[in-house]
């Protein structure tokens, strides 16, 4: 991050407040090398879009909420399986 900041402010170092929103954008949307995908890819199940990259086509968008709350069921059921795995080995080892 601090790498980011410098490269944003360069000489005029005391505008480092006026960068990190899009410093900590570009952080959050770039691929990580130990998971091979974004922290907002991670958080959120889905790749980030910029405000103007949303498609204004209801229908569309509807499609890709379903298909996003699909991925996110599937999700929270390998949450839930892996908690119980977790639980299970605790109190096996108790």
């Amino acid at each position: 991050m601090k790498n980011m900041l410098v490269k944003f402010t360069g000489t005029k170092k005391n505008t480092w407040d006026e960068h990190i929103d899009s410093c900590v954008f570009a952080y959050n949307t770039s691929c990580q090398e130990s998971t091979k995908y974004s922290p907002f890819q991670v958080m959120f199940g889905r790749v980030a879009r910029l405000p103007v990259e949303v498609d204004a086509d209801k229908e569309d968008n509807m499609e890709r909420l379903d298909a996003y709350l699909q991925q996110s069921k599937v999700i929270n059921m390998h949450a839930a399986l892996i908690i119980n795995i977790v639980f299970k080995g605790i109190s096996d080892i108790e």
